[in-house]
């Protein structure tokens, strides 16, 4: 019987030794696919990674604008060649963002910006000398947990309609002016000038809608806003709380994905009285 355990327990001993070869054998066999897969993947995996780093750095080489995700700062680079020429900007709410930085060097003009709250606003951009609008540029700037998250629609808009650098905001209040130049085919003063209605081409069956994204409200401010015959028409008049430079920025905006097909700009003087002048007028 003592022999018969003995024997027994030897068998036992030399299955169980040849299971933990088994396991060891295994495990190396599976440990050598895996880095055989590792050496057949990995060219590929690194050369994937690398096309996509080049063309983030491509496209970001030809963008006007970046965003430090990590500090949450936007930074704008503008040529500045032009002589006498000199940019400025408008940011629609001063709550949600303010520039931290401005320098002009080398016919650049560099500006940054930093989150004061979370929402969504409009940074817009002029290039002129004296009156003489040259370009407009605009940028959608989401801000979020205390910084500039993202930034989008954003368009470069060359002005063709520029006012006269001769002609002074005094000028225009004078008998010389001429109400009948302060109109277009989708814009026009009424009221001897006290109102500007817009009308805007907006068929129902599309998903797009105009977005009133800047107006200085305390310049200008909306009196009605309404949809006609396949037409967005909006009313605004002098706010008379402010008189002076105001810009007005619509967007026809893609109410799902936000993609913008239009952009309206018009620069607008409005003295005392609340009399409104129409300094510059662009569609793109």
């Amino acid at each position: 019987m003592k022999k018969r355990i003995v024997c027994i327990l030897g068998l036992a001993l030399v299955l169980g030794l040849a299971g933990c070869g088994t396991k060891e054998q295994t495990t190396e066999v599976v440990q050598e696919e895996i880095a055989d897969n590792k050496k057949e993947q990995a060219p590929e995996d690194v050369q994937e990674e690398v096309t996509d780093d080049k063309k983030e750095q491509e496209a970001a080489s030809d963008a006007w604008y970046e965003v430090d995700q990590e500090a949450g700062i936007l930074t704008v680079r503008l040529p500045a060649e032009k002589e006498g020429f000199i940019w400025d900007f408008t940011i629609n709410d001063t709550a949600l963002l303010e520039q931290v930085m401005e320098e002009n060097n080398d016919g650049l003009f560099v500006a940054s910006f930093r989150a004061l709250g979370d929402g969504e606003t409009v940074v817009s951009f002029s290039y002129a000398k004296d009156d003489a609008l040259e370009e407009i540029r605009t940028l959608n700037v989401t801000c979020k947990d205390g910084k500039v998250a993202g930034v989008s629609n954003a368009s470069v808009m060359p002005v063709s309609g520029q006012d006269d650098p001769e002609k002074s905001h005094s000028d225009v209040d004078g008998e010389d002016n001429d109400k009948s130049a302060q109109s277009a085919d989708w814009y026009e003063l009424q009221e001897d000038g006290y109102v500007l209605i817009l009308k805007l081409e907006d068929p129902e069956d599309d998903a797009y809608e105009w977005v009133l994204q800047n107006h200085y409200e305390t310049v200008i401010q909306v009196e009605d806003e309404k949809y006609e015959d396949g037409m967005y028409i909006i009313s605004m008049l002098g706010a008379l709380q402010e008189f002076g430079d105001a810009q007005i920025v619509l967007q026809y905006t893609d109410a799902w994905d936000e993609q913008v097909q239009e952009t309206v700009v018009m620069d607008l003087f409005v003295n005392e009285s609340g009399e409104i002048f129409v300094e510059t007028a662009s569609r793109t």
